[in-house]
């Protein structure tokens, strides 16, 4: 898997004169992606109206970087071809933590950076909660290692012990039901987390946002059966594909092969029709 290659949800096609003056350089990354989004929960502190029910669509709709550069918002800076944009906050494009890994990602793989989105729970916004939440890896080609950051809330070298990954989460709360986990993209607790680790493994195979094309009729797409039942609905070699795959998330470098054959069979896109 070629992850400093770009595809179709990191595509910078419709603003190509973006790559043009990228440098790599985190924090002026973070600089472009924070010019270009900013997070619901820091709306109120700029006074911007905003309602996260009525505006939910829009975050499902805007799945691609092309998409989120597309918003009208945005033009007036797009055309005047600076970075990081020269926008307000009431300019940006209202977007959640996702959309800001996806955009950091497509901005690092066209530097031909390997990057990728990954999905699970912060320990660090929120002191004593875990927060549904994306962040990205970068490889440190120099340490041969996966590198931590949060484009959403511009940290740099998270530490691991801060982030539970989505497949962590999923085996905490296999050997203790009694765990609780906040709700993760309307799903509650294990479906939360059976969703969020189906997200993780998305984007080990860069399908970053594929989720979002599940939930809206114009996408085509039908919702996998392990993402539309709940877990107690799965036949019991569903329930252990996904135990599996948690395990394998551990290391999803070293075991890609066993991941991809658990995605194939399982979480294989879909279109409306099909048999």
């Amino acid at each position: 898997m070629n992850y400093a290659k770009i595809n179709r949800f990191t595509s910078l096609d419709t603003q190509a004169w973006i790559s043009s003056q990228l440098q790599f350089d985190i924090d002026f990354i973070f600089e472009i992606v924070k010019s270009i989004l900013i997070h619901p929960v820091d709306v109120k502190k700029y006074g911007i109206r905003y309602d996260r029910r009525k505006n939910a669509l829009e975050h499902v709709l805007n799945n691609t970087v092309n998409k989120i550069l597309s918003n009208h918002n945005l033009i007036p800076f797009l055309n005047q071809r600076k970075l990081p944009l020269l926008t307000k906050p009431e300019d940006r494009c209202i977007l959640s933590c996702d959309h800001h890994a996806l955009l950091f990602t497509s901005l690092m793989r066209n530097l031909s950076i390997p990057v990728r989105t990954r999905t699970g729970y912060a320990k660090y916004i929120v002191r004593d909660l875990l927060i549904p939440h994306w962040i990205v890896e970068v490889f440190d080609s120099n340490y041969h290692e996966w590198i931590l950051y949060d484009p959403e809330r511009c940290i740099k070298n998270v530490d691991r012990k801060d982030f539970l990954f989505a497949n962590e989460a999923w085996i905490a709360k296999k050997n203790d039901p009694n765990m609780t986990f906040p709700s993760y993209s309307n799903s509650k607790d294990q479906q939360g987390i059976k969703y969020a680790l189906i997200s993780d493994i998305n984007c080990i195979f860069k399908n970053e946002l594929l989720g979002y094309e599940w939930r809206h009729n114009s996408f085509n797409k039908k919702k996998p059966l392990i993402v539309h039942n709940s877990y107690e609905r799965l036949e019991n070699e569903m329930k252990k594909g996904i135990d599996y795959a948690a395990e394998s998330m551990y290391n999803p470098d070293k075991n890609i092969s066993d991941i991809r054959a658990f995605y194939d069979k399982y979480i294989q896109e879909a279109v409306i029709g099909d048999e």
